[in-house]
């Protein structure tokens, strides 16, 4: 799965209700530049609205959070790349103050 699908869903969905950009974005109480950056890819929305969109697009949660998958997979490893990274830096911060 790519990270478009979220993009494709939202977009598709939209275009299937015959909504402009700008009537979604009405409809969800955000600027339809927030609603441009959903369709791009270029980010997503808050949880707390998922339920506003299934309703307002008639999308199956199920759908709407599988086409999503794929980023919330991608977020966690992010996160633990991270922890990782923070305590291989943890150890050699420990070890070069050991050595004075």
């Amino acid at each position: 799965m790519d990270n478009d699908r979220f993009a494709r869903t939202i977009k598709n969905a939209r275009l299937k209700k015959g909504y402009t950009q700008s009537q979604l974005a009405d409809l969800l109480n955000v600027s339809n530049k927030t609603i441009s950056k959903w369709e791009t890819g270029r980010g997503y929305p808050d949880i707390t609205l998922l339920a506003k969109i299934t309703s307002v697009l008639k999308l199956d949660y199920e759908e709407l959070l599988q086409s999503n998958e794929y980023i919330i997979q991608k977020r966690k490893k992010k996160r633990k790349d991270i922890f990782i990274i923070s305590i291989v830096c943890f150890i050699f911060a420990i070890t070069l103050i050991g050595m004075y």
